[in-house]
This record gives C-alpha cells, structure tokens and sequence, in this order.
C-alpha cells in the first residue's frame, strides 16, 4: 500500500526539546477522538469510505531482471531487487496498522553462509500503526511502531524510477529504509505544506538500540500544484530535512542534511537529491557528500519512454580522490492502460546501461580503482498492484 506523508525540516534539538517533542507526540495521539470524522493522512491513492466500515488493503511489488556484467571479470545474473508484501488494515476511518515484508539474502557481504546457504528469507521492513484527525484546516498523523523513515519516504513519493534503482539517499547508506520509533504528521493546504518529526532508535530495521541516544528527524515539504493539463496535474515538490543522530555502542555522531527538489507529472518525472553526512559508516569523524539527478518521461504514451539517472558519491570529504559515480539511461515501456503511471498498478520493463566508475582512493581496494569500473546491461521489471476489501 502506497502509504505516503508530508514532509519536514529536521533539527537538531536539545535534550530539553527532545522531550518537549516526545511529549507533543503523546499528547497528539491521545487527542484523537473515536467520534472525529476523519481519513487516514498517509494514505493519498485510497479515499476513505463513506462509512464506519473496516478497510483491508493487501498490496505486493517486485522488481527483478537480467544483469549483465563487463568490467575487470565477465559476469551474467538473475537477480530479485524487491520482492514485498504489504497488509495494512483500517478497523475505523481514524486508525489503522500496517504491515510490511520484505526479501532479502540471509548472508551479508561480510558473512561466508546464511540460512540454508544464501537463502532468500523474509523480514519485517514496517511494522506500524495510526491515528489520524483533521482540525480545522489541519490534517494530522501519529505513528509508533517500526515506521518509514520521513526523508526517504517523502522523496519516493515524488520518485517514479524506483523500479530502476533506489535513491541514492538509501542505496549510499545515508538513511535506513524504516526505524524503531514515533512519528507526528501535520499538513495543510490538501497536503501542499507538511511536517513530519520523527524519534526512532537509529540503529535501522536490522539492529536493536546500540545506546542511549536517539535519532530526532525533522522535515518540511512544500508541494504545491504548478500546472494542470489534460493528461493530470504537475506538482513541485521541495523537501528539506535535518537529523541529529547517533549510531553503536559508543553513541558515535550520525548526522544528516538533506534535501530534494522533484517535478511529478503523470508523463514526465525529474528531480535532484543531495545529502550531507557527519558520521558516515560507523566512523564518527568521517564527512560524506552525495547526489543524485534523475529525469524521464512517456515519449510514446503506455508503450515507450527513456530515463536517466546520475549519482556522485563523495566518500570521505577531508581526502582527495574519493568519488564514485554512477550513471544509467535506457528506455522503459508501461505494460498496463494506467491514466497515471504513479498510481498503486504498475507492470514496466527497463531495458538500460548502467555503468560505475571510481577514484583512486574510493575504490573497494585502496589503488585499485580498476577493479570498482563495471558497465551493466541490464533488462528490468518493475510490477505492484493492491486490492481493496471493505
């Protein structure tokens, strides 16, 4: 389920303000009141019913393809970039949960076997519930469980290629997907301005607490509605977030600056991301940049369309030669009759070249920059859909 929220800008704050905003947190759920008539504030694709009546949505999204690989050695693979299964259930129009599982090899890069050798498995990635009111000319959201993580899900919502790639935001290790925490959501203006603050552990989806601190995520979106055509409207998004965080035992700094800019019409998608990282890979002195730029549209309507995307990574800003980079382009080819490629139903199949390239120093062995130089070939799907019971 396509369950989507406003944006903020994260602040670092004080130990004083840290518990002012866990306070405000408790005291918007507790606001929430069984009799308010009101609609889920994460859910833009799924209006909420005219009655009282139970919602239950079951959603599931895969990506996959063929890759083949030139570079220091030939290689060729089948490979499963997502596979997901999502159940979200809405007992009244005000609350609901959502529940999310993903597939993932059992090994990490550093293991030698997992389950079963390399097994695929399955894991939770969310685990969340809600609670949501509108006041006045307000429409707000609680959360608590293992929640999205607000930057990453806001820029996604404006993302249309995530079947091609994941952003860089999340694939540079910048931001974990979901965390352990709470979350408030206030947006106005039918969702054109947005806050989102979120308290979460900071170790991510794959590790208890490490320590004592936690993670405070603060963002702003504005996204406003700039153009209105035949084929749909075009929105300008802005987000802007800042985190102050900690990671591991020692509760070394992990801090974060980001910010995106994306153009969504139902034919043409483009945008920029960019991050600033104080802590990056558990080394708290390290200081990490990156960014990414991805553009793409329908040439042909349903049937043929071409898509880039373009990725720098600045691994250690206080070193010379550490950059990596990375850049894709092809074509692309929507198999369903959708009046908007963005909404929940999606079958599309890619057809691109992707190639990395690294400095001297940013290379996986230090003076061996060679061995980090691969062009991919790589023949793509993306395909999610969703059903809906009341």
């Amino acid at each position: 389920m396509d369950l989507q929220a406003p944006v903020t800008l994260r602040r670092a704050l004080s130990p004083a303000a840290h518990a002012a905003a866990v306070s405000a947190l408790a005291l918007f759920a507790a606001l929430v009141p069984s009799g308010l008539s009101v609609a889920s504030a994460g859910d833009r694709t799924e209006p909420a019913p005219d009655d009282d009546s139970p919602v239950l949505v079951v959603a599931a999204e895969l990506f996959g393809g063929l890759h083949l690989i030139t570079g220091p050695s030939s290689f060729s693979e089948f490979e499963l970039g997502r596979a997901e299964l999502t159940t979200a259930l809405s007992p009244v129009p005000w609350a609901g949960f959502e529940l999310t599982a993903e597939a993932i090899r059992s090994a990490t890069s550093e293991s030698v076997l997992g389950v079963d050798g390399d097994s695929l498995v399955f894991r939770v990635k969310r685990a969340w519930a809600h609670a949501s009111a509108e006041i006045g000319p307000l429409a707000g959201e609680a959360r608590v469980g293992l929640i999205p993580d607000p930057f990453v899900e806001a820029v996604e919502s404006d993302y249309a290629f995530r079947g091609l790639a994941p952003l860089l935001a999340e694939r540079g290790s910048f931001f974990d997907t979901s965390d352990l925490g709470a979350a408030g959501l206030v947006h106005a203006l039918d969702g054109q301005v947005g806050l989102h603050l979120a308290i979460t552990n900071g170790e991510g989806r794959n590790r208890v607490e490490q320590n004592s601190g936690k993670n405070t995520t603060a963002l702003l979106s504005l996204a406003p509605r700039v153009l209105e055509t035949r084929s749909g409207d075009a929105h300008l998004a802005l987000h802007v977030a800042y985190r102050d965080g900690s990671v591991g035992t020692a509760g070394l700094r992990n801090h974060r600056l980001a910010g995106a800019l994306a153009f969504s019409h139902p034919r043409v998608s483009t945008g920029v991301e960019a991050v600033r990282a104080w802590g990056y890979a558990g080394r708290a002195a390290r200081e990490t940049f990156g960014a990414g730029l991805w553009a793409g549209g329908t040439v042909v309507p349903r049937w043929g369309g071409v898509v880039g995307r373009a990725e720098i990574l600045d691994m250690d800003l206080d070193r010379d030669e550490t950059w990596r980079f990375r850049g894709t382009a092809g074509l692309f080819a929507d198999l369903l009759d959708a009046p908007d490629p963005r909404e929940a139903e999606r079958l599309r199949l890619y057809a691109v070249v992707q190639f990395d390239r690294a400095t001297e120093r940013a290379a996986p062995l230090p003076g061996a920059a060679e061995a980090h130089d691969e062009t991919r070939l790589m023949l793509l799907f993306s395909a999610r859909g969703r059903h809906a019971v009341r």
